[in-house]
C-alpha cells in the first residue's frame, strides 16, 4: 500500500513539474509581460495600456479581474470569464496559455491576489512580469494586506519584477518600493506628476502610468493614446417628487479615492441637493466599513448614509456619530421602492447618491437600476 501511494505521489509531482515547465515555456514566448498592481485603479490602468499598445501596434491581451472579469482579445473585444466558485489565482496559468496559443507580443494582467504570499505567488510562478506596476498605495484590504499603509505597500511590493521595470504613481512609499526593486534587481520609474491626458484626478494618474510606461518601451501611438470607453459614473433619474443623480464610486472602495472620484466628477459636472451616502456592506470587508464609518465622522460632507447590502445592523452601528441620519434600505433592494423611500427621506427635490464601500452584488444592482431607468449624465 505503501509503495502505491508512493507511486501515486510520484506522479502527481511529475505532473506539476511538466505543467510548471509548460507554463514557463510559454512564458518566454510572449516578450513582454506587465503585471497591473497597486489599491485603485488596476482595472482601468490595465483596459487603458492593452489599447495603448494596440494602437502602437503590439499584438496584445489584456485579463482585468475587477468586479466583472473580462479577457481583452487583440482585437480589442472583451470576453467574459465564467467562473465556477471562487476566483482563484490559477486562472493566470490558463490565461497565459490562451494568450500563447494566439502568438500575441505582449500581456497585461490585472493582479487579482490579496494576501502577500498569494501574491508573490502570482508574481513569481505565474507572470514573471517583465514589467510591473503599482499604481497606489490606499487604506484597503487590511484583513487580508496587513495593519497599515506601509504593510499594504510591502505586499504589493511582492509583485516588482526581478530584473524588470517597475513603473509607479505612488509617492509616500516611492523610497520603499525602489528598496525593494533594488533588491530584485529592477529599475523604478517614478510616474510624471501632469504626464497623460487630463480628466478626473484618477483618470490623469492612469493615463500618466500608461503614458511612462509606453515611453519606457520606446513606443508611441499615433494620434495619442486611445482611452476606452470609460465606466459610466454619473446617472439621472428624473422623479416627479425630485431629480436623483447616483455617483458610481461603489469600486473606489477606499475613502481616499472616493473622495477624489467625487472631487472631479464634481468639478465637471455639479452634484445637486443634498448628497447621501449610499453604502453598501460586505460581511467579508470588516476593515472597509470601520474605514468609511471614521472617514464620515471625521470628513461629513453628507445629509445621512443609506445602508444597503450585508449585515445592515452592524453597519449602523458602526456609521453612529456621523452627523445626520442612518437609513436602513437593504431590506428593499436595489428598487424603485427603496429609491422612494430614500426620497421621502430627504423631503422632495433633487439629490446626490453616492454610492460607496463595495461594487459586488447590491452596488452593481443599484447602477444597472439607474441604467436601465434613468440616463447617463455625459
Amino acid at each position: 500500500m505503501l509503495a502505491l501511494i508512493g507511486g501515486a505521489t510520484g506522479l502527481v509531482a511529475l505532473h506539476l513539474a511538466v505543467e510548471a515547465a509548460g507554463h514557463a515555456r510559454r512564458l518566454r514566448r510572449i516578450p513582454v509581460r506587465i503585471h497591473v498592481n497597486g489599491t485603485r485603479g488596476k482595472t482601468s490602468v490595465t483596459r487603458r495600456l492593452a489599447a495603448a499598445l494596440r494602437a502602437a501596434g503590439v499584438r496584445t491581451m489584456g485579463k482585468i479581474t475587477g468586479d466583472e472579469p473580462r479577457i481583452i482579445l487583440p482585437d480589442g473585444t472583451e470576453e467574459p470569464i465564467v467562473r465556477r466558485g471562487p476566483a482563484r489565482i490559477q486562472e493566470q496559468v490558463r490565461f497565459v496559455r490562451q494568450a500563447e496559443a494566439r502568438q500575441v507580443q505582449a500581456i497585461v494582467v490585472e493582479c487579482m491576489a490579496l494576501a502577500p504570499e498569494l501574491q508573490r505567488v502570482a508574481e513569481e510562478r505565474m507572470m514573471r512580469s517583465t514589467h510591473g506596476i503599482i499604481t497606489n498605495v490606499r487604506p484597503d484590504h487590511f484583513e487580508v494586506m496587513g495593519d497599515s499603509l506601509a504593510e499594504v505597500a510591502d505586499a504589493l511590493a511582492a509583485t516588482i519584477p526581478h530584473r524588470g521595470v517597475l513603473v509607479t504613481a505612488e509617492r509616500r512609499f516611492f523610497s520603499s518600493l525602489a528598496a525593494r526593486a533594488a533588491e530584485r534587481g529592477s529599475r523604478i520609474v517614478p510616474v510624471a506628476a501632469g504626464e497623460g491626458a487630463g480628466g478626473s484626478a484618477p483618470e490623469a494618474e492612469h493615463a500618466a502610468i500608461v503614458a511612462t510606461v509606453l515611453r519606457e518601451m520606446g513606443l508611441s501611438v499615433p494620434g495619442g493614446e486611445p482611452v476606452p470607453a470609460e465606466h459610466q459614473r454619473l446617472w439621472r433619474w428624473g422623479r416627479a417628487e425630485g431629480r436623483a443623480l447616483l455617483l458610481d464610486a461603489f469600486s473606489a472602495n477606499d475613502p481616499v479615492s472616493t473622495r477624489l472620484l467625487v472631487h472631479g466628477i464634481e468639478s465637471h459636472f455639479g452634484l445637486p441637493g443634498p448628497r447621501i451616502a449610499l453604502f453598501n456592506h460586505r460581511a467579508d470587508r470588516p476593515c472597509r466599513l470601520q474605514s468609511f464609518a471614521a472617514d464620515l465622522r471625521a470628513a461629513g460632507g453628507f445629509a445621512a448614509v443609506a445602508l444597503i447590502g450585508e449585515q445592515s445592523s452592524l453597519a449602523r452601528r458602526q456609521f453612529r456619530g456621523v452627523g445626520g441620519e442612518i437609513w436602513d434600505v437593504a431590506r428593499l433592494g436595489a428598487t424603485e421602492a427603496a429609491l422612494g423611500a430614500i426620497s421621502t427621506r430627504v423631503g422632495g427635490g433633487d439629490f446626490t447618491l453616492v454610492g460607496m464601500g463595495n461594487a459586488k452584488g447590491p452596488g452593481l444592482q443599484w447602477a444597472r437600476l439607474f441604467a436601465e431607468k434613468g440616463e447617463p449624465c455625459r
